[in-house]
């Protein structure tokens, strides 16, 4: 159960237009060595109810999840605000994608990848993610509720509450 704690998560925006590959580039220099979960908000979330948000909607490059395990090796999953990690405009990629990040041919376990999160809602730091995927005997994904905790900065105190 250990391995749903997140206690180090960053989440980072990257604005992805339709078909867009989310790659290494984008996302270098935006998190630490510490990082544990990477959610990435592309505001494509805002289309949930029109058909782009299926038919077009952004993607992960396999040169990511190279990028990621190379050089952040305690990212344990991944989250993001489109409904896959693979753009249907990019099948081929985006299969190419999932076998990078859910293979283990670098001797290192899966990055577990979360797709279609709701990330709009919050401004704050994370400090905190418990990830509660239905857990299906023999199935290679699952429904799941994600619980977040953020730290609130203002003048007076720091306060955090959840989210999610």
């Amino acid at each position: 159960a250990s391995f749903w704690i997140f206690n180090h998560p960053v989440c980072i925006d990257v604005l992805a237009e339709e078909g867009y590959l989310i790659s290494y580039n984008d996302v270098v220099g935006k998190i630490n060595k510490k990082t544990d979960l990477l959610l990435i908000r592309t505001g494509y979330e805002t289309f949930r109810s029109e058909p782009k948000y299926w038919q077009n909607n952004p993607g992960l490059s396999s040169n990511l999840a190279k990028g990621l395990r190379t050089n952040y090796p305690n990212i344990r999953a991944l989250g993001v605000d489109v409904i896959s990690i693979s753009s249907r405009l990019h099948r081929q990629k985006g299969r190419k994608a999932h076998r990078e990040f859910l293979g283990s041919h670098y001797g290192s376990e899966p990055i577990v990848l979360i797709e279609d999160m709701s990330l709009i809602n919050y401004r704050s730091e994370i400090s905190r993610v418990i990830v509660l995927p239905l857990m299906i005997l023999g199935a290679d994904g699952a429904p799941c509720t994600v619980i977040g905790k953020v730290i609130e900065k203002n003048r007076k105190k720091t306060a955090s509450k959840d989210i999610f």
